[in-house]
């Protein structure tokens, strides 16, 4: 059994002794040749009219401004890609697909189909989040945090108890355009070319074979560990000439931070009222400053942790039962059950409950009352209605009976209600014609989910409107 894990930062296969390839998803059509992988990579600075990195991230069936009859659109490069790696470590048997959560149904199906062509077998499909998660799991909340080309992709999940079985669930993914490895790279060129120019008079962008070399030994610059900390030495060759200057790694790192904000920003979004847990793959990790900036932004109950590259593949070997298909075929896991022999670091997953004590010992409260429109109501099961026939325009929200009455157009009379049963607190949607325009905490979701303290839960009509704000609280001594 192999792991291909879908990431155009680097496509990785591996098995149960490690890593076999990673490979960038980076193309460049040479003629009629088609260079992949890190080949692709070293001219993509050469030959830029020719090179794409962005098959991956736009999977889909759409031309390529200068294709040719072979490589016609973005999917074909992505099989091309596919069989490079197929090459590269002999992939032919049984394949445990991990993708990340931004994948739409339709690149989904693409890759399906493209598989299909494929002299591999896949037999299971995982959400890359969930695995890399799973092994670490601790908190009722946790926000994983994923570094690609072109975005960052940022997924909550929930570790829920129903019945007795702990499962990980996936709740929802927050992509975060323009501040990918590349744009990271494109704005590291750019301070980079200012020093050679201030302190040398050497522009390494002036040509491109200069500004390939420049870009190749970015990675290598940035790992440094020199005797100063505090500064990067950066060294270039042109022609006999051998250019070097400093750059202190602060200057770098406010340069950056532009981007971190943005980052910062969704990941706020996301985390509990009551404290998550915060998991970062390495390549995130390792950008300059990045893991400093984002502890002095968490609450003190946040805790943050990085993922190693090699958990998202283990964890799939370790559960492949729970990710195979059957004999109807193979869908995408999205929940993953965590009750059992699962264990980590000493740290059982079973019995885990937001209602109770934790496993790092955190007290998790469930919430007591809804809040919306200055009213408390509390909960023993508060019905939300729809009365969109309502002739008063300017009335949005009424309480009626301690439940919830709402005025939204094209939505049905009985649209949900939120009920505590047992340890939790769940919101119940299922055949009420609603599980598709709900929004919990400005993410949209489907069928009936748990609630959490400070979770916050609106309605959507067809049109884009939205309900009054309901949201989750504890009320004490009340």
């Amino acid at each position: 059994m192999k792991v291909l894990e879908i990431n155009d930062l680097g496509l990785r296969v591996s098995d149960e002794n490690g890593v076999l390839a990673i490979s960038p998803g980076f193309a460049c059509l040479n003629g009629k040749s088609l260079e992949l992988g890190e080949t692709a990579q070293r001219r993509s600075r050469i030959d830029p009219t020719n090179s794409y990195n962005d098959f991956w991230h736009r999977l889909s069936m759409d031309p390529l401004a200068h294709g040719t009859d072979q490589v016609r659109h973005f999917a074909d490069i992505a099989y091309a890609h596919l069989l490079h790696l197929g090459e590269l470590t002999d992939l032919d048997d049984e394949l445990i697909l991990a993708v990340p959560g931004n994948f739409t149904a339709e690149q989904l199906a693409i890759l399906l189909g493209l598989t299909a062509h494929c002299p591999f077998t896949v037999v299971g499909i995982v959400d890359s989040a969930l695995v890399a998660v799973m092994p670490r799991a601790e908190r009722p909340t946790i926000v994983y945090v994923e570094l690609q080309l072109h975005q960052v992709v940022l997924t909550r999940l929930r570790v829920e108890n129903n019945n007795g079985e702990s499962r990980l669930n996936k709740d929802s993914v927050i992509q975060v355009p323009g501040v990918g490895a590349q744009s990271f790279m494109e704005l590291m060129m750019r301070i980079i070319t200012g020093l050679f120019v201030q302190q040398c008079r050497f522009n390494p962008q002036h040509n491109a074979e200069s500004e390939q070399q420049l870009y190749d030994a970015l990675p290598n610059w940035l790992n440094q560990n020199d005797r100063d900390e505090n500064s990067l030495l950066l060294e270039l060759k042109s022609a006999t000439v051998v250019h070097q200057v400093k750059m202190p790694k602060q200057n770098l790192i406010e340069g950056l931070q532009g981007y971190y904000q943005k980052i910062l920003r969704q990941i706020s979004a996301l985390v509990s009222a009551n404290g998550s847990q915060i998991l970062l793959s390495h390549d995130i990790a390792n950008l300059p400053g990045f893991m400093s900036l984002l502890q002095q932004d968490c609450a003190a109950n946040d805790s943050v942790e990085i993922v190693d590259n090699s958990v998202l593949s283990d964890s799939c070997l370790a559960e492949q039962d729970q990710l195979r298909g059957s004999e109807h075929g193979v869908y995408k896991v999205e929940s993953l059950a965590l009750t059992g022999t699962a264990e980590t670091e000493g740290k059982s997953y079973a019995g885990i409950n937001s209602a109770k004590a934790n496993t790092l010992g955190v007290i998790e409260s469930l919430p007591s009352h809804v809040l919306i429109a200055s009213r408390a109501l509390p909960i023993g099961r508060v019905e939300i209605r729809n009365n969109s026939g309502n002739s008063r325009a300017q009335t949005t929200v009424q309480i009626v009976n301690k439940n919830i009455e709402l005025c939204i157009t094209g939505l049905p009379d009985n649209l949900a209600y939120i009920e505590k049963q047992q340890d939790a607190v769940y919101l119940v949607c299922d055949g009420m014609g609603s599980a598709n325009n709900i929004m919990i905490n400005g993410s949209r979701i489907s069928g009936n989910r748990q609630l959490l303290l400070g979770d916050k839960l609106e309605f959507v009509s067809p049109n884009g409107d939205l309900s009054p704000v309901m949201s989750l609280i504890q009320v004490q001594n009340g």
